[in-house]
């Protein structure tokens, strides 16, 4: 790291020196000789103050700028991007694609001279490792994500290339092709297994509302994948709990290309629920740990509880119960008082009090009203 000083003006160097001569000869022949006579220290003094005031107006005049320069020297930064994907574990003629990853980064390792080098791992989440902390047990492999992550990381870094160490096999993300060619820095490449893709079918995605309603028909939305099962049938499920809410065959049509399943299904339970989609394995898929997805949503009740108590029997409280037959997501319990502590609809329960959502008062309480029930309300 050095730095670099000076002051910059819009005037060539020479213009500014013949100025600062000029000026300098003009506070000479001012002060050479003082009347009154001054002391020589004290001419020497104005002299100089003067030049400098001079030499500030002329720096003001001509957008005197100074300008500091920090120069930082960082070493070029060759980035390994290694796929650790499940995928890794395939072996070919006897050497497991993860002990090909491995022999080639090692390779680098120890003949890196001249650069430095970064390791990341890629699947289905991108991260800065080690060489013996791979796992290889990463269910997806997304290329442009572990792209876009390596420069995003080292965006303040003297990064001079990427090397992708992958079988080739990209199951999800964006077109790793395309995030290649927007890269800063150029992208090169290591092959290791057969880059052929194998025979799979893959679950790409679950879509449904965040939030259910219990007893209430929804649907779900399932994106797959297959490669070299086209025109066969696979089923799709949808389980809560092990057990199956919803089921359908699906014939699968070219090979790559996306096809949605939109599954119907009626959430039993509420809370936080955990839903399973699965695709039944078909015989000679490549794995099938890519078969299943997890969704977890929210599950609100199915109806509320709403308690109307009125002090009598009126007109809006007939209106209300007409308007509440068409409210299908409250229950409603009404409380018309007939005299203290009794209702004309049915008796005052506590524990059925215990289940209210919410409370609409009409009319009530009036002086009949039963203070071991406003109690038990309050």
């Amino acid at each position: 790291m050095s730095d670099l000083f000076y002051v910059k003006l819009d005037l060539p160097g020479w213009g500014f020196l013949f100025i600062a001569t000029v000026l300098l000869g003009v506070v000479y022949a001012y002060y050479v000789r003082t009347i009154p006579p001054l002391p020589t220290w004290r001419r020497w003094f104005l002299g100089v103050l003067r030049f400098l005031f001079f030499i500030f107006i002329l720096l003001l005049f001509f957008n005197g700028t100074v300008v500091m320069v920090k120069k930082i020297i960082k070493p070029p930064i060759l980035a390994l991007l290694l796929d650790n994907s499940r995928s890794m574990e395939i072996t070919d003629n006897g050497t497991p694609r993860a002990e090909q990853v491995q022999t080639v980064a090692r390779q680098f390792l120890d003949s890196a001279d001249s650069v430095q080098l970064q390791i990341f791992k890629f699947g289905e989440t991108p991260a800065i490792t080690t060489l013996d902390s791979l796992t290889f047990d990463e269910n997806y492999t997304d290329i442009a994500g572990g792209l876009r992550f390596v420069t995003q990381k080292l965006a303040d870094e003297n990064l001079v290339g990427i090397l992708l160490v992958s079988d080739g096999i990209d199951n999800t993300g964006d077109d790793p092709i395309q995030v290649a060619a927007r890269s800063p820095v150029p992208v090169f490449t290591v092959l290791v297994g057969d880059t052929t893709i194998p025979r799979d079918v893959v679950l790409e995605s679950v879509r449904t509302n965040p939030v259910l309603r219990k007893n209430t028909e929804s649907q779900a939305e399932v994106v797959l994948h297959h490669n070299g099962f086209a025109g066969q049938r696979v089923r799709v499920l949808l389980l809560h709990r092990g057990k199956v809410l919803a089921s359908k065959q699906v014939t699968l049509g070219a090979a790559g290309l996306q096809q949605k399943v939109v599954l119907n299904f009626t959430p039993p339970q509420e809370g936080f629920q955990r839903f399973v989609v699965r695709i039944v394995p078909l015989k000679g898929e490549f794995q099938v740990k890519n078969n299943e997805k997890l969704v977890v949503v929210r599950v609100l009740k199915d109806r509320y509880n709403v308690f109307v108590f009125s002090g009598s029997p009126t007109f809006d409280r007939r209106a209300l119960r007409v308007a509440a037959r068409n409210m299908p997501l409250f229950r409603f319990y009404f409380f018309t008082e007939k005299s203290s502590g009794q209702y004309y609809e049915r008796n005052f329960n506590t524990a059925l009090l215990d289940s209210a959502e919410a409370f609409l008062f009409y009319g009530f309480p009036t002086s009949n009203t039963s203070t071991a029930h406003l109690n038990a309300i309050f």
